[in-house]
């Protein structure tokens, strides 16, 4: 497979991932409100407020979570698009062994999106 190729293939790739992200975002927003998944106000009611949570006073009943949702639908894609693509033809080389490279990857992306 060529420059010429793997290039479009990608950009494929980045289209169709921000197609599915873009589909899913205002349910899972809503699915958010519905559980009241959102930031509560951090100061006191009383007492000397931090500066800290004065100024994250204004992002209170914004929804929390939302990385769940790219996580899910990068996942999703991972899954099923490449196994997919290898049964169509679509072969990818790489220096390295290419299933170790993407591996390697999504397990990176994967433990810091359960570190955040």
């Amino acid at each position: 497979m060529g420059a010429s190729t793997t290039l479009p293939l990608a950009l494929g790739l980045v289209l169709f991932s921000f197609l599915i992200t873009s589909m899913m975002v205002v349910p899972f927003i809503d699915l958010l409100y519905k559980y009241k998944l959102t930031r509560k106000k951090e100061a006191p009611a009383k007492g000397k407020v931090p500066l800290f949570d004065k100024l994250h006073d204004i992002k209170a009943g914004t929804p929390v979570g939302g990385g769940v949702l790219v996580i899910l639908s990068v996942s999703l894609v991972f899954a099923f698009l490449f196994p997919f693509a290898s049964r169509m033809g679509v072969f990818i080389r790489s220096s390295f062994q290419f299933q170790t490279e993407v591996f390697l990857i999504y397990f990176t992306f994967i433990s810091f999106g359960l570190l955040g």
